[in-house]
C-alpha cells in the first residue's frame, strides 16, 4: 500500500535497504507482511502511538512509511479487563502474569510473524525498576517466543544498572530476560520516536526481504544479520605492526547450492562498498600456480602481451605499456605481465594514472576450503599482513600501506574440515552467517519459483503452477538446495509450453535437469533415493540414509542390477555410514564417471562398474587413475582407501567438497552422449580433468 508523494527512506547508515520500497499490493506483499507486537501500558491501540483520531481512522504518515518500506503493521497487547486510562494520570489495571500470558496467547493466534517486540518495563503504579514487571514479563516472553527480537521501549533513563537488571531477569525472578536494544519514548532532541524506531527495526527486526526472498524465519533472521554486519562497519587489525585494519571478513556457512553466493552479492549491494568493485574468484578447475596467478597477478615474462607499469608503494596503477624487450621497470618500480583479482579490487582496477586512490572494493572468494594447502597459506599471508606478491615475483605489494578489501568467503561444511586450523581461526574474527537449507526454508519456495519465473509482485502463483503442481514443487524443495530448484524451476519454463505447470510437469523437467534417464527416475536427492523414497514428496526430509540406500537408489534409477556382491558387506566396507547432503550427491557423480569410464561398446556395463566401485580396480587400472586426478587424491591415505573398498568413506570425507566440479563434467559428457561412443567418453573424462589421465 502507497500514498500519492510518499517517498519510502532506504539509506540507513550509509547502508541501502530498499526492503519494500516501489513494491504494489498483492501476493507477494501478503506472503511477507510482519507484525510489530506493543506491550505497554500506555500505548495500546493505535492514536495512542500514531496521530489518528480513531482505531478506523485512515493510516498516519508514519504508518504509511513503515508499511511501504517494511511492509509490517503495529499490533497492540490486550490490556486487562479492568484497565482505566486517561491522560495526567497513571494507568491502573490487573497487570500481573495471568493476564500476560492470556494476552500474549491471544496474540498468536494472528499467524503473521512477529518481526520484533516493542516492551515497557514499569506498568500501572509502578515507579521502581527493582520491583517492575517488565523484566518478569520479558522471561515469559522468551518461553514464548525465544528467537524474536524484543526493544524496551520506556520513559525510564537507560543506565548499566538497569540494563543489567533487565538483562539478568530482575533480582529473584529468573529465566532469561535479554533484549536487543533499548528505545526510550522520548529523547531532549533528534529524531521522533517513529525515525528511531525505524532504525532499530532495520537493525534488530526479523523484517521479510522480497529481493532476498525471506519469508521463513530462517530467512527473515538470516536477513536481519545482513543488515547488522554493513551497519557495524567494523574492522580488525592486520598482524604485522603499523599494518592498519581492514574490513573484518564475512564467512558464509552452507551447504553446496544454498545459495552462498547470491547472499554475497546481495550483502555486498546494501553495504557502504556498494559501488566499489565487486570480484569474485573460485578455486574450480584451477591448479595452485594459475590461481596463484589470477589472484595476485604475475610479473614480467618474455611473449607476454603488456606490461603493467605499478608503482609498489600503494599499488597503484601508473600505466599499459608494450613490451618491449630492452624495456626496465623504473627506479623503486616494476612491471607486471598481469594483474590480479586482489589487485583490481584494491586500487588497480581504474583508469591508470598516479592519482589513483584505493577503491574499497569487495573480493568474494568461493569454497576456500577446496583450495590447495599452498594457496590458503598465501591467503592466510594477505590476512595477516595486508600484502600479497605477484606469481614469480619476490617483492610484496603495497610496500608503504596495507590493502584496503572486504573479503567474503563461502565455505561448506566439508570444506571447513579441508581448511588450514590457523587460517580457520583468522576467519572466525570476522563475522559469520549461515544459510539456511531450502528444507529449512518452506514459506520462501513458492516465491523462490516465482523469482525464476519473472513472477510480476502480483501475480497469483496459481498462474504458474497448478493445485498438483504447487504440491509436487514443495516435495521436490524438502530435498533439495536453492540452486537445484531454480534450475528445475527453469528447465520447467524451457520445456513447458504455457503455464500453469502440473506436477507431471515439474517431474519430467526435474528429471532432465538431474540428468536421469527417464522421467520415473526419483525426484529427491540422492539422500532420499531408496527404493520407494523420494519420489512421491514426503511429509518430512529423511534426516540421513545408509550408503546402500543410495546405492540402490541409483540402481534403481539406471534401470541395472543391484549386484549380489556388494550386498556382501565384506565386499563394500563403508556400508552403514551416515550420509547426507553434499557427501551423497557426491557418492551419485562418483557412480555416474564409473558408468561412463567402464563403459563398454553396447553402453553402460553393470558388472565393470560395480567391479570398479566395490575395489576391483585390477581390471580397470586407467579408469581408477582418472578417478584419483578428478578429485586431486594426491595423498596416500585416500589412495590406500580407494583401493582397500572403502570408497564410500572416502566420499564422505573428501569428496563432497568436489561435487560442483564433477556435476559440470558430467554435464558435458552427457551433452555429448549420444554423437560419441563409450571409447570416445572414456578418453574425454580424462581431456575434461586438465591433466594427463596416465595413459
Amino acid at each position: 500500500m502507497s500514498t500519492e508523494g510518499s517517498n519510502p527512506p532506504t539509506i540507513v547508515g550509509g547502508c541501502d535497504f530498499p526492503l519494500w520500497a516501489g513494491v504494489p499490493d498483492g501476493w507477494l506483499r501478503r506472503q511477507g507482511r510482519t507484525r510489530v507486537l506493543v506491550i505497554d501500558d500506555q500505548l495500546t491501540k493505535r492514536q495512542d502511538l500514531f496521530d489518528v483520531a480513531s482505531e478506523r481512522a485512515p493510516m498516519s504518515p508514519a504508518e504509511h512509511r513503515l508499511n511501504d518500506w517494511m511492509n509490517l503493521e503495529i499490533t497492540f497487547l490486550r490490556p486487562p479487563s479492568d484497565y482505566r486510562y486517561e491522560m495526567g494520570s497513571l494507568p491502573t489495571g490487573t497487570f500481573d502474569v495471568s493476564w500476560f500470558d492470556a494476552a500474549i496467547e491471544e496474540a498468536l493466534q494472528d499467524t503473521r510473524p512477529i518481526a520484533a517486540v516493542l516492551l515497557d518495563l514499569l506498568f500501572g503504579d509502578e515507579s521502581r525498576i527493582e520491583a517492575a514487571s517488565g523484566p518478569r514479563f520479558l522471561a515469559r516472553l522468551r518461553e514464548r517466543l525465544p528467537d524474536v527480537p524484543v526493544l524496551i521501549l520506556s520513559n525510564v533513563e537507560e543506565t548499566h544498572e538497569v540494563r543489567g537488571i533487565v538483562k539478568e531477569g530482575g533480582r529473584g525472578s529468573g529465566g532469561d530476560a535479554s533484549f536487543q536494544d533499548y528505545l526510550p519514548k522520548r529523547v531532549e532532541s533528534g529524531l521522533g520516536l517513529m525515525d528511531r524506531l525505524a532504525e532499530k527495526l532495520i537493525a534488530w527486526g526479523h523484517i521479510s526481504d522480497p529481493s532476498l526472498c525471506a519469508f521463513s524465519q530462517a530467512m527473515r533472521r538470516l536477513a536481519c544479520q545482513m543488515r547488522r554486519v554493513v551497519l557495524g562497519d567494523e574492522r580488525i587489525g592486520y598482524q604485522t605492526p603499523g599494518a592498519g585494519s581492514f574490513p573484518k571478513p564475512v564467512v558464509l556457512m552452507g551447504e553446496f547450492g544454498s545459495g552462498k553466493n547470491y547472499i554475497a552479492s546481495s550483502l555486498q549491494a546494501m553495504s557502504q562498498r556498494r559501488a566499489a568493485p565487486f570480484n569474485l574468484v573460485n578455486f574450480s578447475g584451477h591448479d595452485a600456480e594459475d590461481f596463484t596467478s589470477t589472484l595476485f597477478g604475475t610479473t614480467e615474462f618474455t611473449g607476454a602481451g603488456q606490461w603493467y607499469d605499478v608503482r609498489p608503494e600503494d599499488g597503484a596503477l601508473l600505466a599499459v605499456r608494450a613490451p618491449v624487450a630492452t624495456r626496465r621497470a623504473p627506479p623503486g618500480g616494476f612491471y607486471l605481465a598481469k594483474l590480479g583479482v586482489l589487485h583490481l579490487t584494491d586500487i588497480a582496477g581504474q583508469t591508470p594514472g598516479p592519482d589513483c586512490q584505493p577503491l574499497q572494493g569487495t573480493l568474494l572468494i568461493d569454497e576456500i576450503g577446496t583450495a590447495p594447502k599452498m594457496m590458503q597459506t598465501r591467503l592466510l599471508g594477505v590476512f595477516n599482513e595486508g600484502r600479497f606478491t605477484p606469481h614469480l615475483g619476490n617483492v610484496a605489494i603495497p610496500t608503504q600501506r596495507a590493502i584496503d578489501v572486504w573479503f567474503l568467503v563461502t565455505l561448506s561444511p566439508e570444506g571447513r574440515d579441508r581448511m588450514r586450523e590457523d587460517l580457520g581461526q583468522r576467519l572466525a574474527q570476522g563475522h559469520r552467517l549461515d544459510i539456511p537449507s531450502l528444507h529449512q526454508r518452506e514459506e520462501d519456495v513458492v516465491a523462490l519459483a516465482l523469482q525464476v519465473l519473472e513472477a510480476g509482485p502480483t501475480d497469483e502463483p496459481q498462474r504458474f503452477f497448478t493445485r498438483e503442481g504447487l504440491g509436487e514443487l514443495m516435495g521436490f524443495a524438502r530435498h533439495a538446495q536453492v540452486r537445484e530448484l531454480k534450475g528445475v524451476v527453469q528447465k520447467l519454463a524451457e520445456v513447458t509450453a504455457n503455464p500453469p505447470y502440473s506436477g507431471a510437469e515439474l517431474k519430467k523437467a526435474a528429471s532432465w535437469a538431474r540428468l536421469q534417464d527417464t522421467p520415473s527416475a526419483p525426484l529427491g536427492p540422492v539422500d532420499a533415493m531408496a527404493p520407494g523414497g523420494g519420489a512421491k514428496g514426503e511429509s518430512s526430509p529423511p534426516a540421513s540414509s545408509d550408503a546402500l540406500s543410495v546405492l540402490a537408489g541409483w540402481c534403481e534409477a539406471r534401470r541395472v542390477d543391484f549386484p549380489a556382491g556388494v550386498r556382501d558387506k565384506s565386499r563394500l566396507r563403508g556400508e552403514g555410514v551416515t550420509v547426507v547432503g553434499g557427501a551423497a550427491a557426491a557418492i551419485l557423480s562418483y557412480l555416474e564417471l564409473c558408468a561412463i569410464i567402464t563403459a563398454d561398446s553396447n553402453g553402460y556395463s553393470s558388472t565393470r562398474t560395480w567391479n570398479f566401485f566395490a575395489g576391483d580396480h585390477r581390471k580397470c587400472p586407467a579408469a581408477r587413475t582418472r578417478i584419483a586426478h578428478l578429485f586431486m587424491i594426491d595423498d596416500e591415505t585416500s589412495l590406500a582407501a580407494l583401493r582397500r573398498s572403502e570408497v564410500l568413506l572416502w566420499l564422505a570425507r573428501d569428496l563432497a567438497p568436489r561435487r560442483i566440479e564433477v556435476r559440470g563434467l558430467l554435464d558435458r559428457l552427457s551433452r555429448d552422449r549420444d554423437q560419441q561412443s563409450p571409447r570416445s567418453l572414456s578418453r574425454n573424462v580424462g581431456s575434461g580433468l586438465g591433466r594427463d589421465s596416465g595413459e
